[in-house]
């Protein structure tokens, strides 16, 4: 294989997730990064940039890294679509490019000064885990398919129960609830937090759970709720802001997943395949949760922290 650039990223790693039978037959170097194309016929960009930007209380931030998946099958959808599309969200969010105006599936993470451990732990295997599952997505959509027998899932163990393991709830459970006082359960099956928004009282809910994907079988799904109102037809064009805002913020947690209208305000949703469990995932998820939220608090001016 074509050796591809330097980076902390493991590329190599990724590209060897990304190549063999029944996958890309062959990668096309391109910068820090490479380009290829799935059987489907769908075209995937591998992106790697050098930024250096300084964050209170954390090392630089030295990479953006991502994952673009397009396909013809994307192109005549609609903006009401892309929201119910984008509500079947596993690694991925489906965003309109704005650079080029096209459709396209996302997933993107920044990469932190000594962040080479998580990198091969968990981003590679999640990016590599997004052009698979988003591949697989797209065409049970473009055949008409409600659901899928698990055994047929690109994953596996997709029908195995959740590896969601109590030590790794006790974990997440210790890191975002105990130390700030804020509200929350955990049972055998997940865990619940809710904590402040706004001074005025406004809360935002996680929900960190065992949950079955129609396409992709089981595993851990993840979902942030942030007290926003939802009124006529805003909700699709505030998806499509809010996605956008993700994908063109390098410094916002990883973009695995995507937003969506929940039933009274916007959720981030992410569902993670069994196979992709890592442990801690549970405390990842949660982290990654409360960091979104401070991040989207500041861009919408709503008033001072209160984490």
């Amino acid at each position: 294989m074509t050796r591809i650039g330097t980076s902390l990223f493991p590329v190599m790693s990724l590209a060897r997730r990304l190549i063999g039978p029944g996958k890309a037959k062959a990668l096309s170097p391109s910068g820090i990064g490479f380009s290829c194309s799935l059987p489907s016929g769908a075209s995937v960009d591998f992106e790697v940039r050098h930024l250096d930007i300084r964050l209170p209380n954390r090392p630089p931030l030295v990479e953006e890294v991502r994952i673009r998946y397009r396909s013809s099958r994307l192109d005549a959808l609609e903006a009401w679509q892309i929201t119910e599309i984008n509500r079947l969200a596993a690694l991925s969010g489906l965003v309109r490019c704005r650079d080029a105006g096209e459709l396209e599936f996302v997933a993107k993470v920044g990469v932190f000064a000594g962040d080479e451990a998580a990198t091969e732990r968990i981003y590679a295997p999640l990016m590599g885990g997004a052009v698979f599952a988003t591949d697989w997505i797209v065409q049970c959509l473009t055949e008409g398919r409600q659901w899928v027998d698990p055994s047929r899932s690109p994953f596996h163990s997709a029908g195995d129960p959740s590896p969601l393991m109590e030590r790794d709830l006790r974990s997440a459970q210790e890191w975002i609830l105990e130390p700030r006082g804020w509200f929350g359960s955990r049972d055998a099956w997940g865990l619940t937090a809710e904590y402040p928004w706004d001074a005025a009282g406004g809360t935002c809910l996680l929900w960190i759970r065992e949950d079955s994907h129609p396409f992709l079988g089981n595993g851990v799904m993840a979902t942030l709720e942030v007290p926003i109102q939802l009124d006529g037809e805003e909700p699709v064009a505030l998806m499509a802001e809010l996605n956008a805002w993700e994908v063109e913020s390098p410094e916002l947690p990883p973009y695995f997943g995507a937003w969506t209208p929940g039933f009274e305000a916007p959720c981030f949703s992410v569902f993670v395949p069994n196979e992709l469990c890592v442990n801690g995932i549970a405390q990842h998820l949660s982290a990654w949760a409360v960091v979104r939220t401070v991040r989207l608090r500041r861009w919408m001016g709503v008033g001072a922290p209160v984490h």
